[in-house]
């Protein structure tokens, strides 16, 4: 009974390593080691979603006090409209964090609390979030409310930014 009940303990704590190992092996085609440390040498998520303020969204993709839309970047741009007790944003927080990886230098993404900016977000009409901007970098933008699977913003991104 002992040899049963200790051979049934080993197979399942060799079943447990065996799938710890397996899901961080599929999780990393989103990390980007970006530092390590002899004491940690921990992996870290790199996003490329930047937060900004109204200033720096004025002086950084358009002047939203301007009478035209008049795009001050060079390339294709997604702006998240967000806040911190959203829940929908934060649900899209991740996909976002994984699309700006997979786009780096192509896309630029920003994010911007809407609590912490609301002339901008007055300015813009945002009313719901999360509210997404998408502005290639020649053309109008678009805007887009609510969460949205990757699968629905990876088609998004190939669609407008063509």
């Amino acid at each position: 009974m002992k040899k049963t009940l200790i051979i049934s303990i080993a197979i399942i704590a060799a079943l447990c390593a065996i799938i710890a190992v397996a899901q961080s092996r599929s999780n990393d085609g989103d990390k980007v080691k970006v530092e390590t440390t002899p004491e940690t040498d921990t992996e870290i998520i790199a996003s490329r979603v930047i937060s900004i303020s109204q200033d720096k969204f004025a002086k950084e993709v358009f002047d939203y006090t301007a009478s035209e839309f008049k795009f001050l970047g060079s390339k294709h741009t997604i702006v998240d409209f967000n806040a911190t007790w959203c829940g929908p944003c934060r649900m899209l927080a991740p996909i976002l964090d994984s699309l700006s990886v997979e786009n780096a230098g192509n896309i630029n993404f920003y994010s911007v609390d809407i609590d912490e900016n609301p002339q901008l977000a007055a300015a813009l009409g945002i009313q719901s979030i999360p509210t997404l901007l998408f502005i290639p970098a020649e053309g109008q933008p678009r805007m887009a409310v609510g969460f949205f699977p990757r699968e629905a913003l990876q088609s998004a991104i190939t669609d407008i930014f063509k």
